[in-house]
């Protein structure tokens, strides 16, 4: 016990696991000061795995001294780990993809949680951002789970960036034979009554109303208004159809249905 090999793989062991604390407290103590600025929590993930990367780094090296210092022969077990490193890469290449899918979306940040987005046909509220998977609560108050490798492949829609007000469209029809002009003025008004009454629309920017074309039916409207948050649509939609449909009714508009004329021939 008193060979120059035992006593050298044990400083090896002693340097390691002082090397390891004294990297975990400068990445608990630094990491965690630096995550306390962000609002992002994938951060505090990212801190974790620092921490944890780095205490498997230093064992492996302590381990590869020792080794080294009873002088043996470390190519079998350089090309064992290697083989053994490629199977388990190719058995887990999902799980690796999904991991830096993961690292990926912690460091460009096209997401935080409690943003409402949009991956592919999923839309709702992010829950979570985890290493291998994010999870989404739909509108539907259902939770989705999309692996990450998916999201980065995909076009992601974030509608709480870079501010949370949405633009809203909202299509008018009316009879053939209606003022255009009256129209469009009815329709201004209105945004601006719910506007004043509610608290859904924004009056910056401004109001747009656009005569579309002639329809089939009718006279095709279109005017855009901008909701104070990406969660108000329906609110936005159903305030904005009660009032032209009292406005119509009480200005005397009407409003198309399709129809259809048959014609006999005799």
């Amino acid at each position: 016990m008193i060979d120059d090999r035992f006593i050298n793989s044990f400083y090896i062991i002693i340097g390691a696991w002082v090397i390891s604390l004294f990297l975990h407290d400068v990445i608990l103590i630094n990491g965690h000061a630096i995550v306390q600025k962000s609002e992002n929590d994938g951060d505090d993930r990212l801190i974790e795995l620092l921490e944890l990367v780095a205490k498997y780094v230093i064992w492996f090296v302590a381990i590869i001294l020792i080794l080294c210092t009873f002088k043996i022969d470390m190519t079998p077990f350089l090309a064992g780990a290697g083989i053994a490193g490629l199977a388990i890469a190719l058995a887990a290449q999902d799980i690796i993809s999904n991991f830096f899918g993961g690292a990926i979306i912690t460091v460009d940040k096209p997401f935080k949680v409690n943003d409402r987005i949009k991956i592919d046909t999923c839309v709702g509220d992010v829950v979570s951002i985890g290493p291998r998977c994010t999870r989404i609560k739909t509108l539907d108050s259902q939770i989705v789970t999309i692996p990450n490798n998916k999201i980065t492949i995909n076009v992601s829609v974030n509608y709480a960036m870079p501010d949370q007000k949405l633009r809203i469209t909202i299509l008018v029809s009316v009879a053939y034979g209606s003022d255009v002009k009256t129209i469009k003025r009815i329709l201004l008004e209105i945004a601006r009554d719910i506007i004043y009454k509610t608290e859904y629309l924004l009056d910056d920017p401004p109001l747009k109303v656009f005569f579309l074309e002639f329809g089939d039916f009718g006279l095709k409207f279109v005017f855009y208004v901008w909701a104070k948050a990406y969660n108000l649509p329906d609110e936005v939609m159903d305030a904005s159809n009660s009032q032209i449909a009292e406005r119509f009714a009480t200005e005397g508009i009407e409003i198309p249905s399709p129809q259809m004329d048959v014609r006999m021939r005799k």
